[in-house]
Parts: structure tokens; sequence; C-alpha cells
């Protein structure tokens, strides 16, 4: 594609060249994503090229520096806020900036695993937790202690409490 910014059918930028896709993301406004390709050098015609698109939307590989941003919100947790819109029995909080893969541990102080579960997700570093246990059980107002660990062995350690 290119740029006909004036609409006077001719290209205003003939160097740079953008790929419209639909939005395939929850989004209150669903415009259409664009990706800009700026050449290394002039195009001429008769020149081919090739664009490996498979890596837009990755992120760049986590560090244990990256690990530090992730958070819990909201902390602390009030049952009933209505933070999230939730009602009775639908409580639910959200980890925040995590890696594209990793596992998620919630323990008690005293060291008891209460839930864990896997984020697999590129495009989206959130996963919310609906603070029930492996059981299915709502847990019960205290500290817990977060562990998420990436499959190359990095952890980041936190902590969060639930307030009734």
């Amino acid at each position: 594609l290119w740029y006909d910014e004036n609409s006077d059918g001719t290209s205003d930028n003939p160097w740079q060249i953008s790929y419209p896709w639909s939005a395939d993301i929850e989004a209150i406004n669903k415009d259409t994503l664009w990706v800009d390709i700026e050449p290394y050098g002039w195009y001429q015609d008769g020149d081919a090229w090739i664009a490996d698109l498979s890596q837009i939307g990755k992120r760049d590989e986590d560090s244990s520096d990256d690990l530090q941003s992730i958070s819990v919100v909201p902390n602390p947790y009030i049952v009933d806020s209505g933070y999230f819109n939730e009602s009775n029995g639908n409580n639910k909080l959200q980890f925040t900036h995590l890696p594209d893969e990793c596992t998620i541990s919630i323990y008690t102080v005293s060291g008891e695993l209460i839930k864990s579960f896997i984020h697999d997700d590129p495009y989206n570093g959130s996963e919310w937790w609906e603070l029930k246990n492996d059981s299915g059980n709502i847990v019960a107002p205290g500290l817990y202690i977060f562990v998420v660990q990436t499959p190359s062995g990095d952890k980041k350690i936190g902590k969060f409490a639930v307030v009734r």
C-alpha cells in the first residue's frame, strides 16, 4: 500500500509502505492497525523484497530486570470494593507486566500452595485470578506471597493482601 494523504490519486511517499490489519483486540474502538515498513535504501522499478512479519506483536526476550515491574492490582485487594465491577462471588485481581511465558504460584505466608497457573500469551502481559484455591473455594483474608517463574528459572517474589 502507499500513502495518498491529500487524496489526489498519487503516492505522497513511495518509500514508506504500510499494511493494514483488522484489530483483533478487545478494545473500545476497533480501528485498523497499521505496520509501517521503512526501507534501508531507495526502491527502483523492478525491485523485489520479502518482509518477515512473524515477529510482529512479539515482545523482546524478558530479562530478570523486566520481572521487577510485575505487580498485583489492586493491592491490597478489598473484597466487594467493585474495583473490577465484580459482584458477590465474582472477585478477582490482576497480575500485570508478566513475561510471555511464566508460572504464577500463590502461597500463604506459612508456605502452603494455594493456587498455581500458567500464563502463556505473548500479546497480553496480564493474568486474572478469581481469589479461589485449587479446590474452587474463595481464599481467606490475609497476606499472600506470589512467585512468578519463567521457563529459564528467573523469579519474581512479591506479596499482596486480601482484606474483607
